[in-house]
């Protein structure tokens, strides 16, 4: 149960992060679609996504300081949706998300050595 109420502090410590503002950041237009880049101060990307009507849509990604991304998650139309993935410490986790709502958490302590795919 801590485990699982750990996964839900550093999940939410992530996903804050996609919302916030950041003068490091590049847009591009791309069809139907705003393609926006983050960046850390050192130029390593932070986080990669895109927007459509100036909502949340499609794959988000977000990277540490080295390159490595650390998650993975999906928007449609501003909502959370699907598998997302998260890497901390090198333990995988997967959230599950149905109509903007946590349906399934699957926390492996296994720990792998390759970044998030």
């Amino acid at each position: 149960m801590n485990k699982l109420i750990i996964l839900i502090a550093v999940m939410f410590f992530y996903v804050g992060g996609f919302a916030q503002t950041n003068k490091n950041k590049t847009y591009k237009k791309q069809g139907d679609l705003v393609s926006v880049t983050s960046y850390f101060e050192n130029g390593q990307i932070k986080e990669q996504g895109f927007y459509k009507n100036k909502k949340l849509h499609g794959e988000w990604s977000r990277y540490d300081e080295n390159g490595k991304r650390i998650v993975h998650a999906y928007y449609s139309n501003g909502l959370k949706t699907g598998v997302w993935k998260f890497i901390t410490n090198g333990v995988i986790s997967k959230v599950n998300y149905s109509n903007n709502k946590i349906s399934n958490v699957n926390y492996n302590p296994t720990k792998f050595k390759v970044a998030l795919q």
